[in-house]
């Protein structure tokens, strides 16, 4: 499924008080004419312009979870996230909540219909390598047990 369908299908199933959050947060996208349908609102949420206007508003470790995100490539669960950053439990993990919770209030991160995390193809672009991982490294990463950075090879 493509991420824009997963975003539209994700602004679908908000209660009125979360799509309002999304809507302050990124008005740009609701902006006249008003979008007709939430597939209308999405492609005009992943619009690279759109994306660019977000990002300003978000603070370091927003951007920092959001370029480990884009290094696990897509989809990918929030599990493999909090490995990744240490996050699993306790604290931190309370935090990584809450930044992915901000994230999806600017409709940047969400999660889809199977609980894996998507990203929005332009912020996802912001990073020609995110951490400075390679596809060789990425898919090390991918196919290794999610307790270890040790090198695959």
């Amino acid at each position: 499924m493509k991420s824009r369908s997963t975003l539209a299908a994700w602004l679908g199933s908000l209660d009125a008080p979360r799509l309002a959050r999304v809507l302050a947060t990124r008005g740009d996208a609701a902006a006249a004419p008003d979008p007709r349908t939430t597939g209308e609102l999405a492609d005009r949420l992943q619009r690279p312009g759109s994306v660019a206007l977000a990002l300003p508003r978000l603070t370091l470790p927003h951007l920092h979870v959001a370029e480990a995100l884009a290094s696990l490539g897509e989809p990918a669960s929030r599990d493999d996230l909090a490995k990744l950053l240490g996050a699993a439990d306790g604290e931190a993990a309370r935090g990584l909540d809450s930044t992915l919770e901000t994230l999806a209030d600017h409709a940047l991160v969400w999660p889809d219909g199977a609980g894996a995390l998507r990203m929005a193809s332009p912020l996802r672009q912001v990073w020609e390598a995110p951490w400075g991982w390679t596809a060789l490294w990425r898919n090390c990463w991918q196919a290794r047990p999610r307790t270890s950075c040790a090198p695959c090879w």
